[in-house]
């Protein structure tokens, strides 16, 4: 059985569409992006360190080009979980 992942949401820039925050099961920080593929809308979350986490929050920009990179998917090893997607 696999353990479901629970994310609180500290802060959320609804402008740039991602949201940092912690996983409460893990503790871990995360930084979430939306996403669209398909004409689905759905949401990707990546670990972040505290110190980055801290960072995003005192320096908008920073989460921003990291929220970017995400998006590009320049930061696919750090997903808390890849995607579910029909036939895999």
């Amino acid at each position: 059985m696999t353990t479901r992942l629970q994310f609180d949401e500290l802060m959320i820039s609804q402008e740039e569409r991602y949201s940092l925050g912690i996983e409460r099961t893990t503790g871990k920080h995360y930084l979430s992006v939306e996403m669209t593929q398909d004409y689905v809308e759905f949401e990707e979350f990546y670990e972040i360190s505290e110190e980055e986490f801290a960072s995003m929050l005192d320096d908008p920009e920073a989460g921003q080009a990291f929220a970017r990179r995400c998006r590009a998917g320049g930061e696919d090893s750090r997903l808390f979980r890849r995607p579910e997607t029909g036939g895999e």
